[in-house]
């Protein structure tokens, strides 16, 4: 069994199981990736970057663990906030 056979056969386990992927599979993707691209994950300067890219996915997908119904129906909080777009500049705010 080659790598990829094994990698697709240990996620449709995980799947049945109702499990999802760890951050230890997911830092290992993407060191696949980097060799994939014909780079070494372990030069120097890409060491971290496996790490690095994880954080940068947990950041773009916080928002799947909040509920907007929940959001929405609550007390006035603190602002939400969103970087400013790079059409306008303008950085919104929702009070």
């Amino acid at each position: 069994m080659n790598y990829a056979a094994a990698v697709a056969a240990m996620a449709e386990e995980r799947k049945a199981q109702g499990l999802r992927p760890s951050r230890a599979d997911a830092e290992a993707a993407v060191r696949v990736l980097l060799e994939w691209s014909g780079d070494d994950p372990d030069r120097e300067g890409l060491v971290d970057t496996p790490a690095r890219v994880v954080r940068a996915w947990e950041e773009f997908f916080e928002g799947y663990k909040i509920d907007p119904a929940e959001l929405l129906a609550g007390p006035v909080g603190p602002k939400l906030r969103f970087w400013p777009t790079q059409r306008t500049g303008r950085e919104h705010v929702i009070t």
